[in-house]
């Protein structure tokens, strides 16, 4: 099941293409997920969180070891040349193994641990993952280079679909935690089946150590970069499980899991949907710089203000989303955000820089922000979780500006990119907020309150985008040509020339 080349005429068509489709299944997930998240932060207790942040940091650790770093590799060779996908399955089926094995043996091993034995039996279930994700990582990374947008977004639905239908039926059959783990797994399914059922794929074995020596340098260096970033993340989790316990650390979650909602789905949604394009592009050339542009002020633009009103409305939001049991998340609402936006700019940054084939630099910079992230867990968590989240801001803050000065350097975006794709945003969002308490403090409209926050969140959105349509109006229109609707949009935003 080989490839063929993409004309370079056609790359604009499939990014809208790319964009469309992933728009849709993301606006379709997460309105899915959204609504049995209500559901679910009702029916189970703040432990069950603790303990489902806790699997998921080691799931993800593992993960680093398994094969979907080298699988990447097919994404990064150039238009025209075969890929042997025979030779990347087997040795997915080896890595895959492997990781499931482990997996296994870090459960045994938590089983010694008093804190962490009750996620040991979770950790044993979860391991069937990776024996599933081996066929939907194979047949989504075939998609994905092939462009075929409709049916990878298709397959993933369905799997979405029956996700959340599982999870509801176990929640209020009084499963718990395993409501929010087990039926993750039917999210595998379906690609799995299109691949060996639908298409007929079958491997043959193939085994060729020289011809897998390019993707093995450009997986090991991925390894060591998720290596670093998921070890930052599950030190996080066990340090501050014992600190805080599984209590907290699940009221903790919900601050950060609004803050993803808020900050880290339009980077995944645009990075997803157009990685596969920017690795086609020439790494430095000035379609690469203007791609790049467009790709930040994409995460940006909804980004910042997201980031900034969520904060202000911290207790309205958190209260009427999760209820009053969960009211203890309120206060670290504004550092998540801060946090979640500084991510934001970097992991959009990182995938970048790797399609701009800098994947060392990307992993220098991942050994920076681990190190930092390290000494805010020793020196200011034991403070403060809020101190904590500052910290992790600053942090994330500092890894995107060495990011940013990379890109700049190897001339993968300008000064004009990076002033009309990051300083206007935050320009308008602060004078959007300004004007919003002004109004609200002229008007006595209350904050707290739901109609309040309403007025409020409405207000600030309308100067936002009337300021940023007045200061950024070519990059409107190139962004709106990639977003769903974009005949309302440019009528609305008044962008036709």
């Amino acid at each position: 099941m080989g490839t063929t080349a993409v004309p370079a005429g056609s790359l604009a068509g499939k990014a809208v293409s790319g964009v469309l489709w992933t728009t849709g299944l993301s606006v379709f997930r997460d309105f899915l997920q959204f609504g049995v998240m209500l559901v679910l932060v009702r029916l189970l207790a703040p432990e069950a969180y603790g303990q489902f942040g806790l699997v998921t940091a080691i799931m993800g650790f593992l993960t680093v070891f398994s094969f979907h770093s080298f699988l990447e590799y097919t994404l990064q060779v150039r238009p025209g040349i075969e890929v042997d996908y025979q030779l990347h399955f087997t040795t997915g089926v080896f890595l895959q193994g492997s990781v499931f094995l482990l997996a296994n043996l870090v459960a045994e091993v938590l089983k010694h641990w008093e804190k962490y034995a009750q996620v040991a039996s979770l950790l044993h279930v979860m391991s069937i993952l990776f024996l599933l994700e081996l066929g939907h990582d194979f047949r989504g990374k075939m998609l994905e280079r092939e462009m075929d947008w409709k049916r990878l977004r298709i397959l993933e639905g369905i799997g979405v679909l029956a996700n959340a239908g599982l999870s509801l039926l176990m929640a209020a059959a009084g499963a718990g935690v395993y409501a929010l783990l087990v039926p993750s797994l039917l999210i595998t399914i379906p690609a799995f089946v299109d691949l060996f059922v639908v298409q007929g794929w079958r491997p043959n074995w193939k085994w060729d150590a020289a011809g897998f020596a390019p993707v093995w340098r450009y997986g090991i260096t991925r390894v060591m970069s998720g290596l670093l970033i998921w070890t930052r993340q599950l030190m996080e989790s066990t340090i501050l499980v014992q600190l805080v316990g599984f209590g907290v650390y699940g009221i903790y979650g919900r601050a950060l899991g609004l803050a993803t909602i808020c900050c880290l789905k339009v980077p995944g949604l645009f990075t997803q949907a157009l990685f596969p394009v920017l690795t086609k592009l020439d790494p430095g050339s000035d379609s690469s710089s203007r791609a790049n542009t467009l790709v930040f002020c994409s995460v940006a633009w909804p980004t910042f203000p997201a980031a900034l009103i969520f904060s202000a409305l911290a207790s309205p939001v958190i209260l009427t989303l999760y209820g009053a049991r969960w009211a203890g998340a309120i206060p670290f609402l504004p550092w998540a955000m801060a946090a979640g936006a500084a991510t934001a700019l970097s992991q959009t940054g990182t995938v970048l820089l790797i399609a701009s084939l800098q994947q060392k630099c990307s992993l220098y910079i991942d050994a920076v922000t681990l190190a930092g992230a390290g000494l805010c867990l020793l020196v200011l968590a034991p403070r403060s979780l809020k101190l904590y989240l500052a910290g992790i801001a600053a942090v994330q803050t500092f890894s995107f500006f060495l990011i940013l000065l990379r890109l700049y350097r190897k001339r993968a975006i300008d000064l004009r990119g990076i002033g009309s794709s990051l300083a206007l945003p935050a320009f308008s969002a602060s004078v959007s907020f300004l004007a919003v308490e002004f109004a609200r403090a002229y008007l006595a409209i209350p904050r707290q309150t739901v109609g309040g926050a309403l007025v409020c969140g409405i207000l600030f959105c309308l100067i936002y985008v009337l300021l940023l349509r007045l200061t950024s109006g070519r990059q409107c229109r190139e962004v709106v040509r990639f977003l769903p609707g974009r005949a309302y949009l440019e009528r609305w935003l008044v962008l036709g020339t």
